[in-house]
């Protein structure tokens, strides 16, 4: 789930940065492009696959970023977010750790939550709205086929 991946990030550049706040989604793997972008370079061909230019966000000069991001959980199961929406693949595994009482994020079926609505991902919406699961299940393939 999103607890140790929704943190807060601050950036502060005096004279560049306004004060405000953001709600762009943005993965820190994107420092890499961002960074390379703002001393006016280029990354090598393969470098950064997954890396995209936020800078327009970083400074302040745009409320958006990229289009989607690809989680990765300590159970090898992949999520993505898109707009509202968070997929979770479906995979084997407990769905709760009984000592901690901990959810894993595993489960048979896909799962899908609205993050405007649901932060707390309680809610799995994904069998009435199949054509968001197939979506998000069809990025999220050709992400890691690499296309």
């Amino acid at each position: 789930f999103d607890g140790g991946t929704r943190v807060v990030f601050i950036v502060s550049w005096k004279g560049k940065i306004k004060k405000d706040t953001s709600d762009a989604l943005f993965s820190q793997i994107d420092l890499f492009a961002s960074f390379a972008a703002l001393a006016g370079q280029s990354l090598p061909g393969g470098a950064g696959p997954d890396s995209f230019n936020s800078l327009d966000a970083l400074l302040g000069n745009s409320k958006t970023s990229r289009e989607w991001v690809v989680e990765h959980a300590s159970n090898g199961r992949l999520s993505i977010i898109k707009g509202d929406w968070k997929l979770i693949e479906p995979g084997p595994g407990v769905k709760v750790q009984v000592n901690t009482n901990t959810e894993t994020g595993n489960d048979t079926v896909p799962q899908l939550y609205n993050l405007q609505t649901d932060i707390g991902e309680r809610n799995n919406l994904a069998s009435g709205n199949k054509a968001i699961v197939k979506e998000l299940t069809e990025l999220l393939q050709k992400i890691k086929d690499g296309k």
